[in-house]
């Protein structure tokens, strides 16, 4: 056999420099990524998981108007609009009850005017008063009877007590009156409606020109004030406490944990859920806590310095117990670890990772031992 000359060994080793360069990129192309992150050194909290609730105090309230008539006005009365406590709401036709009043008011003025006219234009007080004194006179003279002086006393008692009458009947008037703007001022306010305290319209059940009824709901809100409650199980409630710090996670702000405490811790159970009821103050702004959202809370009730933490979707449960995807120089390893505190979002690892190693983190449980993998770093 021949020996191949120069440059057809040439050749040949170059096709199989490529045919390798081929392999090993298809290699590495076929390679699986795995989302990684390095274990970190912090500190653990012992967490108590549960759901949570964010409720307007009272709930929805309806809004309810106690007179009958015409709507003239609702203008604030738009879901979504913000109120004050005080601000008018409804107001119905109030044109004929101030019409009465006026009415009123207008006779009482004519009535006090007409007492007056008598009273200083009146002259039976004086005279009666005059003939009084001469009949007195009369009588020390000898000139008139004792009957004459009791007679003129009689017609200036008389006077008195009309004057006396008058100035009552017009005390009565006046309280009359004052009874009567009271009333009509009660009268007026069942004619309207106004926001009870600070809140944000809901709904509104009329418009401008409706005939509503005496006790006709015309809308409902929500007030500002909050109520953020959690629902803990029954085998986590005995480590809870007045006090203890959470952190809440709401489904309508994902990604946003707000910092919260216990406030209140009822007694007792659901008896359907068997799950205790928590109060918690929650540091987040109004806006944030939309009635009736929902959302997750941990309740922070122990805490450790200086440990191994990783997220808890690095870890799952392998054969024989929880097991994390560490990777190494690009292989897998599936190991065997001991999991301690537990938070809303890492796991305290007790036994078997050291910070500074990278574990998988996305589908962690769908890799193999000794697997070859592509590195990318978790942001």
């Amino acid at each position: 056999m021949r020996p191949l000359r120069g440059n057809a060994a040439t050749k040949i080793l170059l096709v199989l420099a490529v045919l390798g360069a081929g392999a090993y990129a298809t290699l590495v192309g076929t390679r699986r990524e795995a989302l990684v992150t390095t274990v970190q050194q912090g500190r653990a909290v012992d967490g108590v998981a549960g759901s949570v609730v964010v409720y307007a105090d009272k709930d929805l309230q309806e809004l309810r108007i106690e007179g009958a008539g015409r709507v003239v006005d609702c203008a604030r009365l738009e879901p979504g609009v913000a109120v004050r406590a005080g601000d008018l709401l409804v107001k119905l036709d109030t044109t004929e009850l101030e019409r009465a009043q006026a009415d009123a008011r207008r006779r009482y003025e004519i009535d006090r005017e007409l007492l007056r006219i008598r009273t200083e234009k009146n002259t039976d007080l004086g005279q009666a008063r005059q003939n009084l004194e001469n009949v007195r006179r009369l009588h020390e003279l000898g000139n008139a009877s004792t009957e004459n002086v009791n007679a003129a006393q009689r017609a200036l008692d008389a006077v008195l007590t009309a004057q006396t009458e008058a100035a009552f009947q017009a005390r009565i008037e006046a309280e009359n009156l004052a009874r009567a703007e009271e009333a009509h001022k009660l009268e007026l306010k069942r004619m309207m409606v106004v926001a009870p305290v600070d809140g944000m319209i809901e709904s509104a059940r009329v418009s401008v020109g409706a005939l509503v009824n005496a006790g006709a709901t015309v809308g409902a809100f929500y007030a500002n004030e909050r109520i953020v409650a959690a629902r803990i199980s029954e085998e986590d409630i005995a480590k809870v406490k007045i006090g203890d710090p959470a952190k809440v996670n709401l489904l309508s702000l994902p990604g946003r944990d707000f910092e919260a405490r216990v406030s209140k811790i009822l007694p007792f159970a659901d008896p359907e859920t068997r799950r205790y009821t928590v109060y918690l103050e929650i540091k987040a702004d109004l806006a944030d806590l939309r009635p009736n959202s929902t959302g997750e809370v941990t309740i922070t009730v122990g805490s450790r310095d200086r440990v191994a933490l990783v997220p808890r979707r690095a870890i799952f449960n392998g054969v024989g117990g929880v097991t994390v995807a560490v990777v190494k120089s690009g292989r897998v390893e599936r190991r065997q670890v001991e999991i301690g505190y537990r938070a809303l979002n890492t796991a305290e690892v007790v036994k078997g990772l050291a910070p500074g190693e990278q574990v998988v983190v996305e589908n962690p449980d769908q890799f193999r031992d000794g697997q070859n993998v592509r590195v990318q770093a978790l942001r």
